[in-house]
């Protein structure tokens, strides 16, 4: 096909605009309401704090910026349709280890490729958890959990927040790494798995350092921080690692991702906003009172977590053998 030179001045011009287009509409962001998906129901410690974190956002950007909670199929709902999202950072979600890093590995099909699919904008919080057992048993360690295992073969059980959960493969890994046999109770949520424990009907579970509060009430035992390192809200409490079960160590994150391929200058201007929204004395304390701590947010520090994360659980799943069709 052959252009006329007022067909090419044409097809100059219309680029040329189009460019400009494109420029001025990052220039101008956010121009209308932001949304960020959390793939749980409303409540719990992710969704409390990206409510909190959204109207600090909100007041830097000078849009609305709205949470929408979208559970289902462990996260996999929401991650899909956020991976399937225009790329203009109008949309973003919530990421934690489970629905990011652990899902693509525990089932045969996930709606999304966490590499191809996502940008990572930023962490606001490190999540920790303990290994809860109840005061009856009468265990101290790791190691006397999985003494008890060895002297009855399966008595000894374990809760979760339901198949695939966090809990649920923690608990699937002591028992391989111990070369004993335990029974996974599911529950469709922390909060039941929490009060069986309490009343004695589980031998122990992996649970959010919030339950911490349930120990110093004299409810539960804490045996061991899931991490490498002590933390604040539990200085005398020894980790998994002091106890030679370095593997066990689930330290998590809270963080936020944006469909693959959002301008760069428009992923800068959101971290900025997440950032402001980091730097409120308040927010940080309430991150501190639900058992985590505040996060350095650079995309940068968040690509790093989350390709070594995605490593660690592609290797926790092929040790237990657990695949979700």
């Amino acid at each position: 096909m052959r252009f006329n030179l007022t067909t090419r001045m044409a097809a100059i011009l219309f680029a040329s605009c189009a460019m400009a287009g494109a420029a001025s509409a990052q220039d101008d962001f956010p121009s209308r309401a932001v949304t960020i998906v959390v793939p749980y129901a409303t409540g719990g410690m992710s969704s409390t704090l990206t409510q909190l974190i959204a109207e600090k956002m909100q007041e830097n950007l000078g849009q609305p910026v709205i949470v929408s909670n979208q559970p289902g199929a462990n996260g996999n709902l929401a991650s899909g349709a956020v991976a399937r999202a225009a790329p203009d950072g109008y949309t973003i979600l919530l990421g934690t280890p489970s629905t990011l890093t652990l899902n693509p590995h525990l089932y045969a099909e996930t709606p999304f490729d966490l590499f191809e699919d996502f940008d990572p904008l930023g962490l606001y919080a490190i999540t920790y958890s303990v290994v809860l057992t109840h005061p009856d048993t009468g265990y101290e360690t790791i190691d006397d959990i999985v003494a008890a295992a060895q002297a009855a073969p399966g008595t000894i059980n374990f809760g979760s927040s339901g198949p695939g959960s966090f809990g649920h493969l923690a608990g699937e890994l002591l028992a391989a790494l111990g070369d004993v046999e335990m029974t996974h109770i599911p529950y469709p949520g922390g909060g039941p798995a929490l009060t069986d424990l309490m009343a004695g009907r589980l031998s122990f579970i992996f649970g959010d350092t919030i339950a911490l509060e349930q120990v110093e009430a004299g409810n539960l035992d804490a045996v061991a921080l899931a991490g490498i390192e002590r933390i604040a809200q539990a200085p005398d409490l020894e980790t998994v690692a002091e106890q030679g079960w370095e593997r066990l160590d689930f330290t998590g994150w809270q963080g936020y991702v944006v469909p693959r391929g959002t301008p760069e200058e428009i992923v800068v201007r959101l971290n900025e906003a997440l950032a402001y929204a980091l730097e409120d004395e308040t927010l940080g304390q309430r991150i501190n009172e639900l058992g985590a701590d505040v996060a350095d947010p650079s995309p940068e520090v968040f690509a790093e977590v989350l390709r070594s994360n995605y490593d660690k659980w592609d290797q926790v799943v092929q040790d237990v053998d657990v695949v979700i069709e």
